[in-house]
């Protein structure tokens, strides 16, 4: 688990396997250990054993497991520490899924995603992996040879097309398979809940 206290500084405890706490070490910690000595972060997002962050300076940060180069930094390489993911500072949020990741930044580009892809699950038109951030053309992108598209995936999709602030939780009602997928028909739902909030 990861956290941010309110002086800015990062703080991190409990399984360590992958170096996902960033500390430079594997070691589980039972209770939270402080992560460098940087007071500059505002935003953690953190899964499967790795984390990515976000600092004031708008700069991109990730750490840990880097199986499918969900990391971004060009590499499949793990990092216990943090390290700094290309040399943009206009990252603004950043979202975690299983194996890959969706991030905004303020310059007006819709979105950002990298990680695994086997199943389109980037919205890049095919199944290649990416190993650093790739911007998104058409915002839904290809949904995959099973017609279905990451759950948080659309809810941040459809959040940034209707301008709701991503702090907005969005819920839906439609069962979720075992891979936290969901059907085009609930995207639609989803938009539908949206558009209620505008």
């Amino acid at each position: 688990s990861d956290g941010i206290k309110s002086d800015g500084t990062l703080w991190a405890w409990g399984g360590n396997h992958m170096g996902e706490m960033g500390d430079g070490t594997w070691t589980d910690r039972y209770f939270p250990i402080q992560i460098g000595s940087d007071n500059k972060w505002v935003a953690i997002a953190g899964k499967n054993d790795n984390c990515h962050g976000i600092k004031s300076d708008g700069t991109l940060w990730a750490w840990g497991d880097n199986t499918y180069g969900q990391l971004g930094d060009g590499t499949k390489t793990d990092k216990l520490l943090p390290v700094q993911i290309g040399s943009d500072n206009t990252w603004v949020m950043v979202a975690r899924t299983y194996y890959h990741n969706l991030a905004l930044k303020s310059d007006g580009t819709l979105w950002w995603a990298w990680g695994r892809n086997d199943s389109g699950q980037l919205g890049l038109g095919d199944t290649s992996h990416r190993n650093i951030p790739t911007t998104i053309v058409d915002i839904m992108g290809d949904v995959g040879d099973r017609g279905v598209v990451d759950l948080a995936d659309a809810i941040l999709a459809l959040q940034v097309i209707t301008k709701i602030p991503p702090q907005v939780t969005i819920y839906s009602n439609a069962d979720v398979n075992s891979d936290g997928k969901i059907g085009l028909a609930e995207v639609i739902y989803i938009m539908q809940k949206i558009s209620e909030l505008r």
